[in-house]
């Protein structure tokens, strides 16, 4: 890839994740797939970036055609988890859950590979879905495993994040009854 497309590949996901700002990160994440529509790096970020935008639709066929490119993408992974979590097919999503934890070592992103806090983020997000997944399929002990023991074991920079996320899972179930 050119240095013109790493440098608005880095651009963009600085105003998407960084700067907060979305709508201006969707124009240049669109460029960034037309320059490479074959970008594994680009069809994840614009998919995350339509994911947000509640372009749910969009979002699903870019993060398919990254997995399709790359199959070890955990961030790809990570966004069709989320999504099947979205349409209540729990199922799926513990499916894409595991192959994305598995996918852990394998994925080739170098941010993936050099950035452990990003890393650990998106691992983390990962475990919480999986667990949201099996919390909806009354798995709620092996839920709670999953998020307060094994997603705490292997991510231990997001520990806080996962205690508020089961407390977020569980009253939020209590405001359904």
């Amino acid at each position: 890839m050119t240095t013109d497309f790493n440098e608005l590949l880095e651009s963009t996901r600085e105003l998407y994740a960084v700067l907060e700002k979305p709508e201006k990160a969707l124009k240049h994440a669109k460029r960034l797939v037309d320059m490479h529509p074959n970008s594994y790096e680009a069809l994840n970020l614009l998919a995350a970036i339509l994911y947000e935008l509640d372009r749910d639709d969009e979002s699903y066929v870019y993060y398919s055609k990254a997995l399709e490119l790359e199959p070890n993408s955990v961030e790809a992974l990570e966004g069709l988890t989320s999504h099947a979590n979205d349409l209540g097919d729990y199922k799926s999503a513990i499916l894409l859950a595991n192959r994305a934890l598995k996918a852990e070592k394998s994925d080739p992103y170098t941010e993936f590979k050099e950035n452990p806090e990003y890393h650990q983020r998106l691992i983390a997000q990962v475990y919480i879905e999986k667990a949201y997944a099996l919390y909806h399929l009354d798995k709620v002990d092996e839920a709670k495993d999953v998020m307060l023991n094994q997603a705490k074991a292997a991510c231990p920079l997001e520990n806080e994040l996962f205690d508020e996320e089961w407390e977020i899972l569980i009253d939020a179930d209590g405001d359904d009854d």
